[in-house]
């Protein structure tokens, strides 16, 4: 288990700064670098002191396991179905407001049926009582089988793989001829002596 410091650079400096991140500590106009600056410190200090964990600012031991802790209660919270706060109680539940109707616009004149009415002083008016939806799937049909985005992606990747190899044994090749190349080079200097 390595320690992250200042000056440090890679995948889990970058991992990190994620994290920090997503909890809001981490605020860099750089975004997500994958280098151990001096903003990345301050973020962890901060997390560290918000979470109770000795502010040294080097991602060690203490931290990764107050890390994996947080980790693992929201993890909990999810499998259970109750929101649990970051020092273990239930959260309560917030009463969300009811959903408004969603509008429908009709496709054509005879999606919308009306009703004459009678309004003050006036013989008679329309109003609109309701709006059908136009049918564009029918209930029950799923679409199986592979999409043409899937085929793309699996094809373009099968070709990106293919060039990498083809690249590296061709250098591979490059390689052994220079190296056999040299050593024909070094055999003639040493029989020159």
């Amino acid at each position: 288990m390595d320690v992250l410091l200042e000056g440090d650079a890679g995948f889990e400096v970058e991992e990190l700064q994620r994290y920090l991140q997503e909890e809001g500590f981490y605020t860099s106009s750089y975004g997500v670098t994958g280098y151990f600056g001096p903003i990345t410190k301050q973020a962890l200090i901060k997390w560290q002191k918000a979470n109770g964990v000795l502010a040294t600012g080097n991602f060690g031991g203490m931290s990764r396991a107050k890390y994996l802790d947080l980790q693992e209660q929201k993890l909990q919270g999810k499998k259970s179905g109750k929101k649990v706060s970051l020092f273990g109680g239930r959260k309560k539940k917030v009463k969300t407001p009811p959903k408004q109707a969603k509008r429908v616009a009709a496709s054509s004149p005879s999606d919308v049926k009306t009703k004459s009415t009678k309004s003050f002083g006036k013989k008679s008016s329309q109003q609109v009582v309701s709006v059908s939806q136009p049918q564009t799937l029918q209930k029950g049909k799923v679409r199986k089988g592979i999409s043409w985005g899937t085929t793309l992606v699996f094809f373009v990747t099968l070709v990106v793989c293919w060039q990498t190899f083809s690249m590296y044994y061709k250098q591979k090749e490059e390689r052994k001829l220079e190296r056999q190349r040299m050593e024909r080079d070094r055999a003639v200097q040493i029989s020159r002596w």
